[in-house]
């Protein structure tokens, strides 16, 4: 299987996942009845239930994610760009957004509000609450980098490198993204 198979069927592999995981999310809390003597034990008895209202992994059920990059939109060029990425969120949390130190976002927004944006080991990140959100920000440099950093699962990617629309995009195990050089296709 060669490079490009490998990466298509990994998205699939992982958009799969994510809305069989919101479906049974969503089956699973409609399913509990729970008495109304009951109700106020509830946050008690869930306590130390890690991340119990957000969708599991298939196979693991330990293995919780409350917050999916969905779709990223970036348009580059030689001296910046542009980028929008789109989150859904099941508890408050913190997601890593396209950059790195080296090549740092600016102009930030989630939604209609300027975004904080910190950064843990050496990517750009901002803290979402729960819900759908949409991140913007901008770009700038002196040439286009051979790669820019993103969230690796990342279920689509619309790329756009110097007015060109690239088809499949490349994105390592690492999260980046690749726009020139060998790895680029």
């Amino acid at each position: 299987m060669n490079d490009l198979s490998q990466v298509i069927s990994q998205r699939v592999f992982w958009i799969f996942i994510l809305f069989t995981s919101l479906v049974i999310t969503a089956h699973a809390k409609q399913d509990i009845a729970i008495p109304e003597s009951l109700k106020p034990w509830q946050d008690w008895v869930l306590h130390d239930v890690k991340d119990y209202d957000c969708p599991f992994l298939y196979s693991n059920a330990q293995k919780r994610f409350c917050s999916w990059p969905t779709r990223a939109t970036l348009t580059l060029n030689q001296s910046g760009g542009k980028f929008e990425q789109r989150w859904r969120v099941y508890k408050k949390s913190r997601v890593r957004i396209p950059g790195s130190i080296k090549y740092w976002p600016k102009s930030v927004m989630i939604g209609n509000k300027k975004a904080i944006v910190t950064q843990d080991k050496g990517f750009p990140i901002v803290t979402l609450e729960p819900g759908s959100a949409k991140i913007t920000g901008r770009f700038e440099w002196q040439q286009l980098p051979e790669s820019l950093s993103i969230d690796n699962r990342t279920g689509i990617i619309k790329l756009s490198v110097n007015g060109k629309s690239v088809p499949n995009p490349h994105i390592d195990n690492d999260g980046r993204l690749w726009l020139s050089g060998s790895k680029f296709k």
